[in-house]
């Protein structure tokens, strides 16, 4: 994985084999951002993505094995439980040029992966939302 600052943004090139989620986490780390937006297309391979079930407050997994067009993917750096948390959904598509998509759980890259993350100024934590289930940006007017 490679990265450089290019004024305000991050660009990464992601190498073939590296994680996607990690790679990110990595350039985070060493940026020392608190949040950021993500965005990205390549290549990717062995990809586990999710759709969240409202009524069971989970996440119903699905792996899919095998190579992909990354489409698209679009999300976000925050902090979760102390700790530097990547929330983004995928759109891909096989061979049979079909698509697919669903929040990114995992993700290696087949061939190429390349990101852009911009940085933001405020500081986002997530924090628990009981009514929903998931742990969602907690941000005030005086974040603004």
């Amino acid at each position: 994985m490679r990265y450089v600052k290019d004024g305000d943004k991050i660009l990464i090139s992601i190498e073939k084999n590296d994680d996607v989620i990690e790679s990110i986490l990595s350039v985070v780390k060493k940026g020392n951002l608190h949040s950021a937006s993500i965005s990205g297309i390549g290549a990717v391979k062995d990809v586990t993505l999710g759709i969240y079930n409202t009524s069971e407050k989970k996440y119903d997994q699905k792996h899919f094995p095998g190579n992909y067009e990354l489409v698209s993917c679009l999300g976000n750096v925050s902090e979760k439980n102390g700790k530097m948390f990547v929330h983004a959904h995928v759109i891909m598509n096989g061979p049979d040029y079909r698509t697919i998509g669903g929040h990114l759980f995992s993700a290696k890259i087949a061939a190429v992966g390349e990101f852009v993350l911009q940085p933001f100024n405020t500081k986002i934590v997530r924090e628990m939302n009981d009514d929903v289930g998931l742990a969602a940006w907690n941000l005030s007017e005086e974040d603004a």
